[in-house]
């Protein structure tokens, strides 16, 4: 590859380890940004046909939203409209939250559920049609960044001017960037059962509430915790929380239910008749991370994005939003290159706008699965409160959002709720351009001026 400048911008290859959300949204952002992207996936086939439910925040739905997806996405996704608390012993409803209309306008997208399987088919439709060179039994062996050459078990290899880890926490990419051993913290057991059990039974009935549709359900327990919402299919996705032990099966297998019926069956009734209904579950585990230090690999042009990157723990509201920003931010970045020379600064530019957020992402959603999980020291103190905020069906996560800045405390707390939700990974992209990128492509000769390049491709699937 020549790394001179040309009077066109140049057509970057780029390969990308994993065909999961973080490695098709980067297909997609390089696609749209006029490079080529081959993505090398080890599965047999686009999706798992069983796996549990994702949330799709709105910091996700507004990028598929303005690419001209939306009709699309809610084909295979459902809206949510609210979250129920509850007390996974008594089943005692603690209160509930209807998401706020302010904060829906100024995130600029929806929360909604979708089956991880249809979201992955979602976004390799789009990679696809887009023009992704998308490989499955694909299975990476070796990575040469040096000579930045991909080898697959089968012999095959792949060149690449930029190579992409997007395999997960526990592929082959993470290790080469000297990642530490994680802490297991919990078991995460993820599931779905078919919606029409629940509908047919009257003490399970009230979990579809056609009163507020994509209603989500939370069990808090001693240790222990509960999600569950409805899915497309139709289906209901449960996710269990649970001691760290036994083996795990990770997303490409199912294991059995024992374990998580020994959570299930020391809880409320609702609950055990769920665990009766569900699926063989897919068992992970939710780790205690230490982050990477660096994002972008000395040895080449090699970075991270999603859990390869940062792992978040499984069920999270933002497990599949931060994967999916990561690819969306760093195939955008490099709308603006102009040589080959800039590839380096380029991934330093993407690790600088993502790599704190994702670790603030980890954190949060971690201290939120910790707090339905507490020991019943202080559990109690939880409940009291939120006994108290829910009285009168008023939400029970409500915060009073302040007309004027300078009420300092409330101001805050609604800024880190609206900037976590609100976030456009596009948007932070041409933010640096335009406060660094610029500056930086002028000393290099680079003419910085010029427009994006854009593919324009047909937004629907006959």
């Amino acid at each position: 590859m020549s790394s001179t400048e040309s009077s066109s911008p140049p057509s970057i290859r780029v390969v990308i380890i994993g065909g999961n959300v973080g490695g098709l949204a980067s297909a997609i952002s390089f696609r749209r940004s006029g490079h080529q992207a081959v993505v090398l996936e080890c599965r047999d086939s686009i999706a798992p046909e069983v796996t549990g439910g994702i949330r799709l925040p709105p910091n996700i739905t507004k990028i598929i939203y303005q690419w001209g997806y939306e009709e699309l996405l809610r084909r295979v996704a459902v809206k949510s409209s609210a979250i129920d608390l509850r007390l996974m012993d008594t089943g005692e409803k603690l209160g509930g939250h209807v998401w706020e209309e302010q904060l829906i306008r100024d995130a600029r997208g929806d929360f909604m559920f979708t089956h991880h399987g249809d979201f992955v088919r979602f976004l390799h439709d789009i990679a696809e049609d887009m023009g992704a060179e998308l490989h499955y039994s694909a299975k990476v062996v070796d990575v040469n960044m040096e000579d930045k050459i991909v080898t697959l078990e089968d012999g095959r290899v792949f060149e690449a001017d930029v190579i992409v880890g997007a395999d997960g926490a526990d592929g082959i990419s993470r290790p080469l960037f000297e990642a530490e051993e994680p802490e297991p913290l919990l078991n995460f057991y993820s599931t779905t059962i078919p919606m029409a059990r629940i509908l047919s039974d009257p003490l399970t009935a009230d979990l579809h509430n056609e009163n507020k549709a994509g209603l989500c359900a939370a069990w808090f327990g001693d240790g222990v915790a509960v999600l569950g919402w409805p899915l497309m299919k139709p289906e209901y996705a449960l996710c269990v929380y649970g001691p760290p032990v036994g083996d795990q099966t990770g997303w490409l297998h199912q294991g059995k239910k024992d374990r998580m019926m020994e959570i299930l069956n020391k809880a409320e009734p609702r609950l055990r008749k769920l665990g009766e209904w569900a699926r063989e579950p897919h068992v992970v585990t939710v780790n205690k991370t230490i982050p990477l230090e660096e994002w972008f690999h000395d040895d080449g042009p090699y970075a991270l994005v999603g859990h390869a990157a940062q792992p978040l723990a499984a069920g999270s509201i933002q497990e599949a939003a931060t994967a999916f920003e990561d690819g969306v931010a760093l195939g955008r970045i490099f709308s603006r290159i102009k040589n080959y020379d800039q590839i380096s600064t380029y991934l330093i530019a993407y690790e600088e706008i993502r790599r704190d957020r994702d670790i603030r992402a980890y954190e949060k959603e971690l201290e939120d699965i910790q707090f339905m999980c507490l020991p019943p020291q202080y559990a109690a103190a939880r409940d009291n409160v939120l006994r108290e905020k829910g009285k009168d069906g008023r939400n029970i996560f409500e915060l009073e959002i302040p007309d004027d800045p300078t009420e300092s405390e409330a101001w805050v707390a609604w800024e880190k709720i609206v900037d976590q939700f609100a976030y456009n990974a596009e948007e932070a992209a041409d933010d640096w351009w335009h406060k660094t990128g610029k500056t930086i492509q002028a000393s290099q000769g680079g003419v910085v001026d010029a427009p994006l390049l854009q593919i324009v491709v047909a937004k629907t699937h006959h």
